[in-house]
């Protein structure tokens, strides 16, 4: 099917967003979209996230406040 190549690429033109858990150097949790280091797909390698407001599971805003270098990142 001529669409197939056309999914396998889906998730590299996407800009999903990858949420994680992380302690802030201000010491508290927040919950972020990880911003991703070029070049890579994978969260676990992000060293900043913007803040999410909200309910991930419902009513949520993507914050433009960005906190570097998380301590932890949650799976």
């Amino acid at each position: 099917m001529w669409f197939t190549p056309l999914l396998l690429l889906f998730p590299l033109i996407t800009n999903a967003q990858r949420f994680v858990r992380f302690i802030s150097n201000d010491g508290k949790e927040y919950t972020g979209d990880a911003i991703l280091p070029p070049g890579t797909i994978d969260a676990s390698k992000s060293k900043s996230a913007r803040v999410i407001q909200g309910d991930i599971l419902g009513d949520f805003t993507i914050t433009k406040r960005n906190e570097g270098e998380p301590a932890e990142t949650s799976q």
